[in-house]
């Protein structure tokens, strides 16, 4: 990636990935207010030079790091492909667009990187209740069709208990960091903004 395969168009941040581990090129999109902020402020600070892949992959171990995480050795880049698959099932998404999001061509390999959750288990018993209150309706998993019949799975809900061997951190743990969290310590991480310190810290 160069800093030409980041586009700002004002009300959000394209980022296009020339080159990946599966040979394909992809997209992605920042759409909060909040991290357009950060990525412009990073953008007009930031040192001449190349950011290797390797600063790439540790970033999730310096953000555990500033929230005091413990095992920090746990969180790699890997997580951030992890973690946010669960986020989006959690959230309702169904499994089209999670497998969309990770670029998984089956439905098999797309669920390997579903953590459950907590979250997840309370809208599914609800379902089986038949509640939809307001308090849970969010996070409702949606019915989808299966399209992995020859595999004999069946795809009926978004999410089904799956215990990865992968080595990540706990998407749970993850979890409980709250954007609200990381907002309320936004003037700290500002500080990290300035010229000297960014330079140091990534």
């Amino acid at each position: 990636m160069t800093i030409q395969d980041v586009k700002d168009r004002g009300d959000l941040i394209v980022i296009h990935i020339p080159d990946t581990k599966t040979y394909k090129p992809r997209t992605a999109c920042i759409t909060e207010q909040s991290w357009l902020n950060l990525v412009r402020k990073y953008q007009s600070l930031r040192p001449p030079g190349t950011v290797g892949i390797h600063t790439f992959g540790s970033i999730p171990s310096k953000i555990a790091t500033f929230l005091k995480l413990e095992n920090l050795g746990s969180y790699t880049g890997h997580c951030f492909r992890r973690s946010s698959a669960t986020l989006l099932a959690g959230r309702g998404a169904n499994i089209t667009t999670i497998k969309q999001h990770g670029g998984w061509k089956s439905t098999a390999g797309a669920e390997g990187y579903i953590e459950d959750s907590l979250k997840a288990r309370v809208a599914i018993a609800n379902q089986l209740v038949g509640q939809t209150s307001s308090a849970t309706q969010s996070t409702r998993m949606d019915p989808v069709s299966t399209d992995n019949e020859d595999e004999g799975v069946d795809s009926t809900l978004i999410v089904t208990p799956i215990t990865s061997s992968r080595r990540c951190a706990s998407n749970t743990h993850i979890q409980n960091v709250q954007l609200s969290s990381v907002n309320a310590n936004l003037p700290t991480i500002n500080r990290y903004t300035q010229l000297s310190e960014l330079h140091n810290y990534f």
